[in-house]
């Protein structure tokens, strides 16, 4: 009780202090003048001031954030709806797809997967979309411009669908697209197509895809030929899918018949109906190209290309500064060698179509160019220096144009890039049987016969005469299983053994239960038992020595007199049922 009131004495004492010290305050401040009153009320509103003022300089840029916010969200929103729609679609479509095509989804990826790792390309930004379209049902389709060609207005995309396709499907990092028609006199295009294999290691033929389309739509056996030709000549290239054959519906092609009249050049008609042939075999080649792969080559099927041409282009387009290019030039002439992004075909093909009957194709690219980057009221120099934005010319050119019969019937051209440089071809040498070798023919300059038998170089000859003739005389006699002999070659096309024969000479006469039904004895106790290809300039077949033994000479024997030159670039007489290539080196086209 002590303690209690000890305390609540002390606690009184506090109070009655606390009460003093807050009534002297307000004493104090009922005593300030109304003039610090007034300055204290201006101060406070003058902060006031300042902060509102703040806060409506900030307002604007708060609004501006928040409607790009709204902006990109909108946009990644959208976007990712898509990727949504995307993936049901390949989820949904996948088993439909796939039914058309030969190859299962895991090779396709895996195919895909493959060579990303072994590229070593950087601008893969349209990868995703060119995938997707890899994965559509539709080879080709022109959305943008369909509605416009009247002869199109209303069909369906089904109806220009490729008429004939041999694809194993394959994605690659560049694709290359070679035309093939009917020419008068002459065919180009398995010379070319070697010269590109041979131009190849297996890395770059691995990411490669080369697509040989076949617009001739006047003579069907042509396009026949063709196909058995290139799966004749190339079936292994066919098979691991780096080669692809393309042939286009009648259907995709308006009636050449009603073309109007060329008010530019005043052209014949002939010449109009083949320019306008021409932008519509480019356009449908591209639609078809740009799913396949990430970069489009432009060739045509009268050029030879530069030893290591694939890598070259690849490393280039890493290197250059800039990815604003359309078009990279690798040939000055016409439209060969001409590297497009398949993500920009579409604007190419649009721009054919819609001026097809008006300009030839390597006009429209450039007129193209003219109407993207060039101001029509500054100089013509500004609009060159402009171009080279967009279209960069590199130097020296990977690719040579040989041929001299064109596509429009009763046209030669003998033109030649001159940044191209020497030409070299590539010289496959074999395990042959040692022989002496003799010919009637006239041997041109050091091209001997005796050089293409040890893979040295290749035989060149003058225009042959009636029963000139190539013997093989071997030194031991031989067993031979297979034989392969090449003539022409991509320089000199023209250049090969027509109607020539292939004759064996056994040691011993053929028993006659055993003789072949090809096999036609001679008088000087040869066998004919092959006929070189008009088309291809090869012969190529097996040997069973358990009917003919020990051989012991071979000869090729001409007819006729022919008025062409010969090329024998290639001879194979192998005792083996394998193929005996040791090697092949390049050497000077001349």
């Amino acid at each position: 009780m002590k303690h209690f009131s000890r305390y609540g004495a002390l606690l009184l004492f506090v109070i009655f202090i606390f009460y003093s010290i807050s009534f002297l305050n307000i004493t104090n401040f009922g005593a300030r003048t109304s003039n610090e009153r007034k300055e204290s009320l201006e101060y406070l509103k003058s902060k006031i001031d300042y902060l509102q003022g703040l806060v409506d300089s900030k307002q604007s840029d708060i609004n501006n954030l928040k409607e790009a916010f709204d902006s990109s969200f909108t946009y990644y929103k959208e976007l990712i709806e898509k990727q949504k729609i995307f993936l049901d679609n390949i989820r949904n479509h996948s088993i439909e797809y796939f039914s058309d095509f030969n190859q299962s989804n895991q090779e396709a990826i895996h195919d895909i997967k493959s060579w990303l790792l072994k590229s070593n390309l950087t601008n893969y930004s349209s990868l995703s979309s060119l995938v997707y379209k890899s994965l559509t049902n539709l080879d080709v389709e022109f959305k943008d411009v369909f509605d416009l060609l009247p002869h199109l207005n209303g069909l369906s995309q089904q109806v220009i669908q490729p008429k004939f396709k041999q694809s194993k499907n394959r994605f690659g990092s560049i694709v290359i697209g070679i035309p093939t028609i009917k020419r008068e006199k002459a065919s180009y295009l398995l010379e070319t197509l070697k010269s590109v294999f041979d131009a190849m290691n297996d890395e770059e033929k691995d990411e490669a895809v080369i697509v040989v389309f076949i617009p001739e739509l006047d003579d069907q056996s042509f396009v026949q030929t063709t196909i058995e030709n290139l799966n004749r000549a190339y079936n292994s290239e066919l098979e691991s899918g780096l080669l692809e054959i393309v042939v286009p519906p009648a259907e995709f092609y308006p009636n050449f018949t009603l073309l109007p009249h060329d008010q530019v050049f005043n052209d014949s008609r002939e010449r109009v109906k083949w320019r306008t042939k021409q932008n519509y075999d480019f356009a449908y080649m591209m639609a078809y190209s740009q799913k396949r792969g990430i970069y489009y080559l432009q060739l045509e099927d009268d050029v030879v290309a530069k030893n290591g041409f694939f890598t070259t282009i690849k490393n280039y387009i890493v290197q250059l500064n800039t990815n604003e290019w359309m078009i990279i030039e690798f040939s000055q002439l016409g439209f060969i060698g001409k590297l497009f992004k398949c993500n920009q075909l579409k604007y190419f093909v649009n721009f054919f179509l819609m001026f097809a009957n008006n300009k030839p194709v390597d006009w429209l690219f450039d007129i193209m160019l003219d109407v993207k980057i060039c101001n029509p009221d500054k100089p013509s120099e500004h609009c060159l220096r402009s171009k080279t934005l967009l279209k960069i010319r590199y130097k020296p050119s990977l690719f040579q144009h040989v041929g001299i019969q064109s596509s429009l019937k009763g046209k030669t051209q003998k033109l030649k890039d001159k940044d191209f440089g020497k030409s070299f071809l590539s010289i496959v040498s074999h395990q042959n049987p040692s022989a002496k070798i003799k010919t009637s023919l006239k041997t041109y300059m050091k091209h001997t016969i005796d050089s293409v038998y040890l893979g040295n170089n290749f035989f060149w000859s003058m225009s042959p005469a009636e029963n000139d003739y190539i013997l093989f005389q071997f030194y031991k006699p031989t067993y031979i299983r297979r034989y392969y002999i090449k003539s022409g070659n991509p320089e000199h096309p023209e250049d090969k053994l027509y109607n020539a024969t292939f004759h064996i000479k056994p040691q011993r006469p053929i028993q006659a239960d055993k003789l072949p039904k090809n096999y036609i004895p001679t008088s000087d106790s040869f066998y004919i038992i092959d006929t070189f290809s008009n088309q291809l300039g090869t012969i190529k077949g097996h040997i069973n020595p358990n009917v003919t033994g020990l051989i012991s000479e071979v000869r090729i024997h001409i007819p006729k007199k022919t008025d062409t030159w010969i090329i024998i670039s290639e001879i194979d007489l192998s005792s083996k049922e394998t193929d005996t290539k040791i090697g092949s080196k390049f050497v000077p086209s001349n």
